[in-house]
């Protein structure tokens, strides 16, 4: 029951184009299954590090290679006159 629903929530965002781009990248881990949905749909491969301390102590050492996203983003005057 719990899929269905997840299912036909993201198709309405897919539908209404809310989101762009799905988190296949998290920390240490990655999920091959957001890629093919990224695939799919046409999305942007996101990845993310959630790290709440120095970045040195999440990752160590001076060259880090870790997942990290940037926003891009437009901004809109939603002001009605």
């Amino acid at each position: 029951m719990i899929r269905v629903l997840y299912i036909q929530f993201m198709n309405n965002f897919l539908k209404d184009k809310v989101i762009d781009g799905v988190e296949c990248f998290n920390f240490l881990e990655y999920y091959p299954i957001a890629f093919d949905y990224a695939n799919k749909y046409n999305l942007a491969y996101m990845g993310n590090s959630d790290i709440h301390n120095l970045v040195t102590e999440t990752y160590g050492g001076e060259k880090l290679a870790r997942p990290i996203t940037l926003v891009f983003f437009l901004l809109n005057d939603l002001k009605k006159e």
